[in-house]
Formats: structure tokens, sequence, C-alpha cells
């Protein structure tokens, strides 16, 4: 087991900046991500978890094996000091981390596969295997999502709708996957997912394989089966379905002579945004 020593190395390995979890690290054993609101006890001489978040957390962390947790800061002036093991015992997490009120902090297993990120933003992520990040949660994830969503859209505080959007809090009834789960290329998206069958298509009709009016039930299908399953590009392939949804209500059905597309306008304008996204992403 790699046990992280010094803050940089347990900051570095999780995060990718101020209070965003870090994509490699979500993606290794399928992890999952959640946040909530959080607001730290006011009360003087009260550190910056409470007797319910630890006593969930505590008991998460021992489920999953671990008999001490890995405590640091996570602004970039700590990362040379040492990390701060706390014991699995609630009581002692809660005195244990009253030197990290006012700010940003991990609390990680020294394996580093689960860990719970508290900010001063007003929120909280746990992060890590399903049942781990459920048991910190007291919740099941789904429902935890939507409530933060939810949560989110009322106060419409950006580094709340930040948080929500990253981990894929749907906004609305219908799911939508995490930006860890994203697929960045028409490669990454699995055969027979409505991402793929987009970019399939807009590569069919500039190729002359498919006629405008195939290209259009086919990408629409496509579109439809991406937001009913909640799937998400991101990107240059996210921008490039864009541009090829909005040239179809320009240059679809209806568009040219006797209400038929306009196949040149379309053409020229599904060309140009596979050219972009192949210029980042050749193939």
């Amino acid at each position: 087991m790699n046990t992280p020593r010094r803050t940089g190395d347990l900051v570095r390995r999780v995060l990718s900046g101020p209070q965003r979890l870090s994509l490699d690290w979500l993606r290794t054993r399928e992890r999952t991500a959640v946040p909530f609101l959080y607001a730290a006890p006011t009360e003087p001489g009260r550190g910056p978890v409470g007797a319910h978040l630890a006593g969930r957390l505590v008991a998460a962390a021992r489920m999953a094996g671990a008999e001490n947790l890995l405590a640091c800061r996570t602004d970039a002036g700590r990362f040379g000091e040492p990390i701060t093991a706390l014991p699995t015992a609630a009581a002692e997490l809660v005195s244990g981390l009253r030197e990290f009120s006012g700010t940003d902090f991990l609390l990680a297993q020294p394996d580093v596969d689960n860990l719970l990120l508290i900010t001063t933003a007003g929120f909280g992520i746990a992060a890590g295997i399903r049942p781990f990040v459920e048991g910190v949660l007291g919740a099941a994830a789904d429902g935890a999502r939507r409530e933060f969503a939810a949560a989110a859209l009322e106060r419409a505080e950006g580094p709340l709708l930040a948080v929500a959007v990253f981990c894929g809090c749907p906004f609305s009834q219908r799911p939508w996957s995490p930006e860890w789960q994203a697929w960045a290329t028409p490669a990454e998206a699995p055969p027979g997912s409505g991402v793929r069958a987009q970019a399939d298509a807009m590569r069919a009709f500039v190729t002359a394989d498919i006629a405008a009016a195939e290209f259009e039930r086919l990408f629409l299908a496509g579109r439809r089966q991406e937001i009913e399953h909640g799937e998400r590009a991101t990107g240059p392939l996210a921008e490039a379905l864009d541009v090829a949804f909005w040239s179809l209500t320009e240059h679809g059905s209806g568009a040219g002579p006797h209400g038929l597309p306009d196949d040149v306008a379309l053409d020229a304008a599904i060309r140009r945004a596979l050219e972009r996204l192949d210029a980042v992403h050749p193939g």
C-alpha cells in the first residue's frame, strides 16, 4: 500500500484543482462522488466536523477496513507539511480536526481508496466506492445527487452549480452521467450508445454513405437516446454534436426547396464540425 506521507502527495493524487476531484482518480476502480451541502459548526470550540458526520464517516471507513484516516489541508502552500493520522473513533476525529477549521481539507483512507472533501464554499464531497459514499451520506447516492441539484438551483450559487454539473447531479427527472464518465472522443463512446450513433451518422453523411434524410433520422434518434439514458459527451466531441444538432435545425427537413433538407449547407456544416473535432482528436 502506497500511503502518502506529505500533504502534496495526497492532494496531487486525488485533486486536479481547488475543490475539484481528479478525473483519473475517480476513473480508477469505478469510484463515485456525491456532493452534499455542509456548513461547519459555528459554536465556540467546535471543529469543522460535527459528531453526526464524524460517526458516519468512521463507520464507513471501518467497514472498508481502515483503522485510521489521513487528514490534510488542500492549500498548495501546505504541500510540504506532513499528513495528520487520526484514529477511526468519532470523538477523537472531531477533536483532531479542530485545527482544520476555516480551511478546505481532505480525510482519506491510508490506501486512498475513499475520501471526504470538506470545503469552505458550503459543500462537501464523499468519494470512493459506492458503499463508503452512501455510508458517509447516510443515503442512496442517486437521491443525494438529486437533493444537491435542487439545492444548487434554489441557491443559484456558482460553486454549488459547478460541483453539481461535475458530479452528474440531475437538474431534471432524467439521469445525467458525471464528468469522469463522459466521453471525449467518438472512439470512447461504446457502440450502441446514443453519442456513438450521432458521431457515426455524421461520418456516414459526409462520406456519402447515407443521404441527408437518413442522417437526420439516425442523428436525432441518437440524440434522444443520449438524453434519455443520461449519456454525456465532453469537450470538442460535445461541441461537434451540438453543431450538428443546430445545423439540422437550420438546414434539415423543411429548410430546402419542397420541404427537403438543404443537403449542401448541411454537408458543409457537418464537415466543419468534424474537421474541428479531428484537429484535436484525429480519427
